[in-house]
Parts: structure tokens; C-alpha cells; sequence
């Protein structure tokens, strides 16, 4: 199933849209009499936060944008270090991070990429650090410096200690 998305229009039952973001965007296009094109504009759309409009400015006008949600920020935050605030949105070190991680030649490439690594070896309850390409440089792996309330892992097996 795709992402459940507030629907501006009547068109969309119950007034939301599931699909991908790609999707909510081309609904919209066809929809709207006028299009967004600035990010003041698309995030003053019915429930686009920062990471949609993070996602629209991505996918579809190819601005480097980072998709942080907490799979991206717990790479980052393992990778680099903590952040300060609990919300991952209004973190200024993780915003900022997050936001020159992705300033290259391929960010959507490298969003993906690390969004990836975070859903399936940098796990929130197991990670696989033995698995990891990043673990020979990575504060985690080497139990030197984490996310706030988590250890640091010592042995190449991913196990806590």
C-alpha cells in the first residue's frame, strides 16, 4: 500500500490520496488550477509537511533536497552523532546534516540509498553493523558516539553491549 495523503480536492474519496508522493503530485497538477512552484506554495497545501515538500522539490523539480524521516536520521545521527532536539523536523544540526549529506550530483539516488540502509541494516532494534559498508567509519559501529539514549555497539556481530 502507498502513503495516505491529504486530498485537496473533491475528486479523492474521503478527501485523501494513497499512493506515492510522485502520485499525490501529478493528482495535483491535473486538479489545480494553479500549480505550486515555489516552496512557500507547496507547503501551504492541506497536509504537506516537510517531508513531502522536502520530496516534491526532490522528485520533481530535482532541487537536493534530503527525505528525513527517523530511517534517515538514525544513519545520519549513528554515522555522525546526536542530534539535540527530539523532533527530527525542527533539529537544526540534523536538518543541516541531512541537508549537505544530499547536496551532490545524485541526491535522490542518495536519499534512497540511505532511507535503504536505515529500513534494513541500520535497524532501530537490531542493526547489522558486521553488514555494513559504512561501519569502518562509523560512530556506532565503533561504540564511540550515538543517538541520545542509545550504546554503541563494540563487536563486529551488531550486538549491543
Amino acid at each position: 500500500p502507498g502513503h495516505v495523503f491529504l486530498c485537496p480536492f473533491r475528486t479523492c474519496p474521503g478527501h485523501q490520496f494513497v499512493g506515492s508522493p510522485e502520485g499525490w503530485w501529478e493528482l495535483l497538477c491535473r486538479e489545480a488550477t494553479t500549480v505550486p512552484s515555489t516552496r512557500y506554495q507547496i507547503e501551504e497545501l492541506p497536509g504537506v509537511g516537510q517531508y513531502i515538500a522536502n520530496a516534491i522539490e526532490l522528485i520533481r523539480f530535482g532541487i537536493a533536497r534530503p527525505l528525513l524521516d527517523v530511517n534517515m536520521a538514525r544513519v545520519l545521527e549513528r554515522y555522525f552523532g546526536p542530534r539535540e532536539l527530539a523532533d527530527i523536523r525542527f533539529d537544526p544540526y540534523l536538518t543541516s546534516l541531512a541537508q549537505a549529506v544530499v547536496d551532490c550530483e545524485t541526491p535522490l539516488l542518495l536519499s534512497w540509498a540511505i532511507l535503504d540502509l536505515g529500513a534494513t541494516v541500520c535497524t532501530s532494534r537490531a542493526p547489522r553493523c558486521a553488514s555494513c559498508l559504512l561501519a569502518s567509519e562509523c560512530n556506532y559501529a565503533k561504540g564511540i558516539s550515538c543517538a541520545k539514549g542509545e550504546i554503541g555497539v563494540a563487536d563486529a556481530g551488531g550486538r549491543k553491549q
